[in-house]
């Protein structure tokens, strides 16, 4: 277990694959500021070509909108459909 002042001193960091909050780690005790994902499954993973699409398109429609407005769920559920029909017919 690791001693509390080794967790004091290392500040929480954020998966740069999933997102999510992760802390520090024994076993990441040499190299902790190089370390920038939670598991290997993160560090492995690399966004498809259908991913950074729907980045792309919900950043689009968050940039549409005037004065801060949020989208709802229903915008992105069809942007996601709209996403994936494109990237059959193109084969991505």
């Amino acid at each position: 277990m690791p001693h509390r002042a080794d967790q004091i001193r290392h500040a929480e960091k954020v998966c740069a694959a999933c997102g999510r909050p992760f802390s520090w780690r024994k076993k990441w005790e040499r190299d902790w500021d190089r370390v920038k994902y939670c598991s290997m499954a993160c560090k492995r993973w690399r966004p498809t070509a259908l991913d950074l699409t729907l980045e792309r398109t919900i950043l689009g429609l968050l940039a549409s909108r005037a004065g801060g407005v949020a989208i709802s769920l229903d915008d992105v559920v069809k942007a996601a459909r709209e996403a994936t029909d494109r990237a059959v017919v193109t084969g991505d």
